[in-house]
C-alpha cells in the first residue's frame, strides 16, 4: 500500500506555509518602512547642515550683512534661496539644489541672523548667528 498524505495534513501544511510567508512579508514591509524613514531623515540632515555651514562661514566672513527674506548679502558676495525651484545660489556661481527641504527664510533682530529651515508646514529648525 502506498503511503500518501491526506487532505488534511495538506490543508494543515498549506496554513502554516501561509502563516509564515505573511509574517515574513509583515516583517519585509515594515523594515523597508524603517529603512526609507531613516533615509529621509538622512536626506534632511544633510541639508540642513549644508544650508547651516554655507551661512555660518558667510557670517563669519563677511561685514555689512543685508539680510531680506531669502536672500542673505555683504558688500562682496551672498547666499539665496530660490522658493519655486528650491536651490540655494552662491554668488551666481553655485548653485545647490535642495531636494527636501520645503522653505529657508533668513530674518534679522538686532544684531542676530535667523535662519528658518521648514522640513514641511510642522516641521522646522531655527539657527541663531550673531553679526
Amino acid at each position: 500500500m502506498k503511503k500518501a498524505f491526506t487532505l488534511i495534513e495538506m490543508i494543515t501544511a498549506l496554513a502554516i506555509s501561509a502563516i509564515i510567508l505573511t509574517i515574513i512579508g509583515s516583517v519585509t514591509v515594515f523594515s523597508t518602512k524603517i529603512i526609507n524613514k531613516q533615509q529621509r531623515q538622512s536626506e534632511i540632515y544633510d541639508e540642513v547642515t549644508l544650508v547651516d555651514s554655507l551661512v555660518k562661514k558667510f557670517v563669519d566672513r563677511s561685514e555689512n550683512i543685508v539680510v531680506e527674506e531669502h536672500k542673505i548679502s555683504s558688500d562682496t558676495e551672498f547666499i539665496e534661496y530660490l522658493p519655486p525651484v528650491s536651490e540655494i545660489t552662491l554668488n551666481k556661481t553655485s548653485n545647490f539644489k535642495l531636494d527636501v527641504l520645503d522653505n529657508v527664510i533668513i530674518e534679522t533682530e538686532d544684531n542676530l541672523i535667523i535662519l528658518s529651515i521648514y522640513i514641511d508646514e510642522l516641521k522646522h529648525f531655527s539657527f541663531t548667528y550673531f553679526k
